[in-house]
């Protein structure tokens, strides 16, 4: 352990720059080793082979998936973890929340599942659940993309919500703030504007999803599995409102959202958004 310990701190000057070697980020090494070059956590260093394995293994769940989704789908996984939630908030709270130094806004990696998977142990906890919620939602920290973060962390809160005791009323309260502000996000959207305008009978916090194919003329088989065709799939989730899919097998594809083409095999002159722009204003 001690020299373990020592090649951790010679190595800290280096833990920044990226392209240099490739370290864990910040948040791991910091929860497992229990300090940096900023200091150590109120919990301690860690001083025992016993105490590095375990939290090497809870290093080793949070990396077990490659999607937040999965990791939801898995709460019963991570609740054996929940004993070390106090330690996972010494952590965020040392590093303000931000588990990566190496990148600004423009590349900060928001959606990093070992961050999302020690915020789900986190959670988990009656102990550390109000305080994490509240150190992100109520502007003590200057999250990185923080809207990004709020929905994210709606998400996961959503998760646990049905296993919380009768006397978390704080958590509730938080757990109701949060989804007010996601939901005011999502009802800002064009695509639920759309729905509305259309009168289309969705509730207002409603997860509904819109999908209209037309295959092109000739095209044999099904519209969702046909080779030549248009698609078009409405949703009212704020970072991903609606996508638009042309594919003629023999030239190619024509595939763009609301944010930005991705690909015009099909060469296209005019982006489809232009086409929608007087229907998207009314």
């Amino acid at each position: 352990m001690p020299l373990l310990l020592e090649a951790y701190r010679r190595m800290l000057p280096f833990l920044d720059l990226g392209g240099v070697i490739q370290m864990s980020r910040r948040h791991k090494l910091l929860f497992v080793f229990g300090f940096d070059d900023t200091g150590a956590l109120p919990s301690g260093e860690t001083i025992s082979a016993k105490a590095l394995k375990a939290r090497l293994k809870l290093i080793a769940q949070v990396g077990n998936y490659t999607t937040m989704p999965a990791q939801r789908d898995k709460k019963a996984k991570f609740v054996p973890f929940a004993d070390e939630a106090v330690r996972i908030l010494e952590v965020f709270r040392h590093l303000d929340y931000r588990h990566d130094r190496r990148y600004g806004e423009d590349l900060y990696d928001v959606t990093n599942l070992s961050f999302w998977g020690m915020v789900f142990i986190c959670l988990l906890n009656k102990a550390t659940r109000g305080d994490l919620v509240a150190d992100m939602i109520e502007g003590k920290y200057d999250l990185m993309r923080r809207v990004e973060q709020l929905a994210m962390l709606h998400r996961y809160v959503e998760t646990v919500l049905p296993d919380i005791e009768p006397d978390e009323e704080r958590f509730r309260s938080l757990a109701r703030q949060l989804k007010g502000i996601e939901l005011a996000r999502r009802n800002a959207t064009e695509s639920v504007a759309l729905a509305q305008r259309l009168g289309l009978p969705f509730g207002d916090d409603e997860d509904w999803e819109i999908h209209i194919a037309v295959p092109l003329r000739g095209s044999e088989g099904h519209p969702l599995i046909a080779k030549n065709v248009v698609r078009l799939q409405i949703r009212p989730n704020p970072d991903w409102q609606w996508e638009l899919n042309a594919r003629i097998a023999e030239r190619g594809e024509f595939s763009e959202s609301e944010k930005k083409t991705y690909r015009n095999d099909l060469g296209l002159p005019f982006s489809v958004a232009e086409i929608f722009m007087p229907f998207r204003h009314g």
